[in-house]
């Protein structure tokens, strides 16, 4: 078995106070010309650019997108002084290359750059995921130690009532890829296919984290969640600052009231069983969940990546338009897909050329749009760096 990696995965935080009117109303004309477009607008502020979508989301009025690699920020249409107005969650793969003090420091510099007037914050939510590397490794339902009432998901009763529930287990092919144990904002530990979960939702980016080249590596992730309410009710915990005290302790015990243990045990007392060497290793890297001894990635080859991957995704979506165009046009059949191409491409310019001027802002729009994936420069700690 091989750790190939290990730290946060998730950090959620919300913040009391208000934001600048002038902000706020550069928010609303931005989110009202993306509800029109049905796409995220690019606006710069202050020199920032970012994405603004056009919609909001359970009493925020904005949301906003800083990159692959930044944070989505939620902020309230609202002059509330001691509201709590702002929230932001953090990429995993910001996370991933920067680490958690150099995040930490890059959102007080946003809020300083945004003009936010702060009373206080509070953490909502964090994510602590180990992941490895064992040939053959399937997690079982039945080797899971925990307690009765914890929900876990199929869903399969556990005949008791009251207790809400039993396992969630999802299979592919008739191999477990995930098992859920525990809810939000409680607690919530997930062991599944994190090699799965990168091709299908092309985050290509792990890669290069993981520092694997074969993709066809088997690829596990224990990923250990802690809500709002195992934060605040069961540690008390709300700053940052009392998280980085407490949080080794916080993991230490939700992985060790769920534990995974190994196969084809004989004692019947599990609280004897010998634990699952996955489990072990998640312990252990549970001792330094932030990372502060970890050596972190080179952005360039994942700049590059995900620009490449990027480049793929919209050449498929091309040549799908390009079979669907060929039969409208009555060149289907041909042998060669050479051919095609050749035949349509007359076709292409002479449209692009009668709508020049559409296609010229439809090209300014995308370029705002995905700058974050064609514009290096885009990447990186631009504040606070």
């Amino acid at each position: 078995m091989q750790k190939v990696y290990s730290g946060l995965d998730g950090l959620d935080v919300s913040f009391q106070g208000h934001m600048p009117p002038s902000f706020l109303h550069c928010l609303a004309r931005a989110k009202e010309e993306a509800r029109e477009s049905k796409k995220a607008v690019t606006i710069s502020y202050k020199g920032f650019e970012f994405n603004v979508r056009g919609t909001g989301a359970s009493g925020y009025s904005y949301i906003i997108d800083t990159g692959p690699d930044g944070e989505v920020w939620f902020f309230a249409n609202s002059s509330k002084r001691d509201g709590w107005n702002m929230r932001v969650s953090v990429s995993s793969m910001g996370l991933a290359l920067y680490g958690y003090k150099a995040i930490k420091e890059r959102l007080w510099d946003r809020l300083e750059h945004f003009g936010a007037w702060v009373l206080d914050h509070s953490v909502a939510r964090v994510d602590f995921a180990t992941d490895f590397v064992e040939p053959g490794f399937e997690p079982r339902a039945e080797n899971v130690v925990a307690h009765w009432r914890m929900t876990q998901s199929e869903w399969r009763d556990t005949g008791e009532e009251g207790d809400g529930g039993g396992f969630h287990i999802v299979k592919q092919s008739g191999r477990v890829n995930s098992l859920t144990i525990g809810r939000m904002p409680g607690r919530q530990v997930i062991i599944y296919n994190k090699r799965r979960e990168v091709i299908d939702r092309r985050k290509v980016h792990w890669w290069s984290i993981w520092g694997l080249e074969d993709r066809k590596t088997p690829v596990w992730r224990i990923e250990v969640r802690a809500g709002k309410r195992e934060l605040k009710d069961r540690w008390k915990i709300s700053t940052l600052e009392s998280l980085e005290a407490m949080l080794p302790e916080i993991l230490a015990s939700i992985l060790g009231d769920i534990r995974l243990v190994g196969d084809e045990q004989t004692d019947s007392n599990v609280t004897r069983q010998a634990l699952h060497p996955c489990w072990v290793l998640a312990q252990e890297a549970a001792i330094k969940p932030m990372g502060e001894d970890l050596e972190r990635p080179e952005p360039q080859p994942i700049i590059a990546e995900t620009q490449a991957a990027m480049k793929e995704r919209y050449m498929s979506l091309a040549a799908g338009l390009t079979a669907s165009l060929s039969v409208i046009q009555g060149i289907e059949g041909c042998e060669m897909p050479k051919a095609v191409g050749e035949a349509l491409t007359a076709s292409i310019a002479n449209h692009i050329s009668r709508n020049k001027s559409k296609f010229m802002d439809s090209q300014k729009r995308a370029k705002k749009r995905l700058r974050f994936v064609t514009d290096a420069s885009a990447w990186g700690m631009p504040l606070g760096a």
